[in-house]
């Protein structure tokens, strides 16, 4: 398992570094997909990077631990709180932002996601980020529209870009 990650790590370095390219994506995925399918090994072995002092490893794990989430809806509750306990203290907005994506994935709950408007800026991004996504899928789900027009006016520039792009989605549907 260890080889797996390592060579993960690595298709999300080549994937930050040209972001355009579209191959090197397809490459991280299919390499986190892979690892994803082993549930509670690619759990532990994924866990630790989280804590990892390069920021591609923290984003590289948090991405695959969305697909775990996401494939193994028994470990979903798991891997939402292990990002959302991460998020707390990340400082890098890649890694926030991969988090949050990550978190929407693997089943983060709207009750949750408006949890984390009270927490902190890299929560709150997390929350902003889950509530936009599911609004945009349900346009007409007047709470959380109600919830991201209070969230409209964090002081956080990331959390108002997210909160502004799920409400401008809900309102051309």
């Amino acid at each position: 398992m260890d080889e797996r990650v390592a060579a993960a790590v690595e298709a999300r370095r080549a994937m930050e570094a040209d972001p355009d390219d579209p191959a090197l994506a397809a490459a991280f995925v299919e390499q986190a997909t892979g690892i994803a399918e082993h549930e509670w090994d690619a759990f532990d072995a994924v866990l630790p990077l989280l804590a990892d002092g390069d920021a591609v490893r923290r984003s590289a794990a948090a991405a695959i631990l969305g697909r775990v989430g996401h494939a193994h809806r028994g470990l979903a509750q798991t891997v939402c709180d292990s990002l959302i306990a991460v998020g707390a203290e990340e400082v890098d907005d890649g890694v926030v932002d991969t988090l949050a994506v990550a978190a929407h994935e693997a089943g983060l709950t709207v009750g949750t996601a408006c949890n984390l408007l009270l927490r902190t800026p890299p929560l709150r991004r997390m929350g902003a980020y889950h509530l936009a996504m599911v609004v945009s899928g349900s346009p007409d789900d007047e709470p959380i529209r109600k919830v991201l027009r209070i969230a409209a006016d964090d002081p956080d520039p990331e959390v108002r870009r997210w909160v502004e792009l799920g409400l401008e989605t809900a309102a051309e549907d």
